[in-house]
């Protein structure tokens, strides 16, 4: 199974940490504060930072409570930028501003591998499916029979 890394384990990261190490992942897991018991009993390997997470796993899950926090988990002092390696993916699934991903990319060496709450901008330029005039007429073309 798949190496991964999960940072943020509050109330909606270690259900879903919890999930991965079920579907049997490797996990590795950094948190504020004490990494829950069940997640360590399930078998997740606790780190020391961000920076060490990166190192170790291919794909990095941040769920943080806001802007700021993900700033620092990716780029403060021994962050997840610092453990980077070419070919890791960042996953970003806090509830954060919509506009502020976009400026932390810049001058980063995350700018290809943050993926943010709006991964439709990424396929922007990719070719599009044709696509029903309004939701209405979607729903009334499925709702036929």
């Amino acid at each position: 199974m798949s190496k991964l890394g999960f940072i943020g384990l509050g109330i909606m990261g270690t259900p879903m940490a919890g999930h991965l190490l079920a579907a049997g992942h490797t996990l590795y897991v950094h948190t504020i504060g004490a990494v829950p018991e069940a997640i360590i009993a399930a078998g997740a390997t606790v780190c020391e930072s961000g920076k060490a997470v990166a190192e170790q796993a291919d794909i990095i899950f941040v769920i943080v409570p806001d802007t700021p926090d993900v700033a620092k988990v990716l780029f403060d002092e021994a962050g997840v930028a610092e453990g980077l390696a070419p070919g890791k993916i960042v996953v970003d699934m806090s509830s954060i501003s919509l506009s502020k991903p976009r400026s932390m990319r810049r001058g980063s060496r995350l700018w290809a591998a943050i993926m943010s709450m709006r991964p439709y901008r990424a396929a922007k330029s990719a070719p599009r499916a044709p696509r029903c005039r309004s939701w209405s007429a979607r729903r009334t073309r499925f709702s036929r029979r």
